[in-house]
């Protein structure tokens, strides 16, 4: 909650998204916080809410993604895709409104209003890039991402983007009701 610049009268509604997506997706609450943690960390700068963390922390672990690689590559993706925006030119900025589906002025509006959003979109467009034959490593070393950890964790996100919008849908869900705790 201090990350995500939310007050301690938000913690019941922290929890019940907790407890909500530890019984919607196949992962324990314990593994959700601990990855949400590292994910928190990496884009404070983002100011996402608890909400948006715990929806792509539950996605990764019930991907069997590991905290702290996941952490970082979340961090590096919203670094590099921040990085893409702020050139506002370029080849870079060209792939990620062509990954997106955004036009300039949305894409710049959206990130810097719902950088969660922007993130998601930018998953399935990997996953489209994927599913038509195309190299997702080639398209991600376009926007400025490489390494052996975005190289391994980004394609499979992008290639289950379902489960990455169903947990941000469900977190949205549970963040309204309050109610699973």
């Amino acid at each position: 909650l201090n990350l995500t610049n939310e007050s301690i009268d938000t913690v019941d509604k922290f929890g019940a998204v907790l407890v909500d997506l530890g019984n919607n997706f196949a992962a324990t609450e314990s593994e959700i916080l601990e990855i949400a943690r590292d994910v928190a960390k990496g884009v404070v700068n983002f100011k996402l809410a608890s909400k948006d963390v715990l929806g792509l922390s539950a996605a990764m672990a019930s991907l069997g993604i590991q905290s702290e690689a996941g952490g970082t590559v979340i961090n590096k993706s919203f670094q590099a895709i921040d990085s893409v925006i702020r050139e506002q030119t370029g080849p870079a900025f060209e792939r990620l409104i062509e990954l997106t589906g955004l036009t300039n002025k949305e894409l710049t509006e959206t990130f810097a209003t719902d950088a969660t959003k922007v993130f998601q979109l930018f998953l399935k467009g990997l996953g489209k890039v994927d599913k038509e034959g195309g190299s997702v490593r080639s398209t991600l070393e376009e926007v400025g991402l490489t390494g052996i950890r975005v190289n391994k964790i980004l394609p499979t996100l992008a290639s289950r983007a379902d489960i990455v919008g169903e947990a941000l849908k469900r977190a949205g869900e549970a963040s309204k009701e309050g109610s699973a705790l």
